[in-house]
């Protein structure tokens, strides 16, 4: 039986396969620059709103 991946390790493959993915799918589309190809794969991150007042 072989041993479980670590967290850190899986996390860093899906991200690299993430990136693998979206840079296949805008590679035709060249007007994008490289780091704008990696930012369209991702979900925007809600702003924690401070409650206590």
């Amino acid at each position: 039986n072989e041993k479980k991946k670590s967290r850190k390790r899986r996390k860093r493959e899906k991200k690299k396969k993430r990136n693998v993915e979206n840079n296949e799918k805008f590679s035709n589309d060249m007007k994008l620059s490289n780091c704008m190809r990696k930012r369209i794969g991702r979900k925007k991150k809600k702003k924690k709103r401070n409650l206590t007042i």
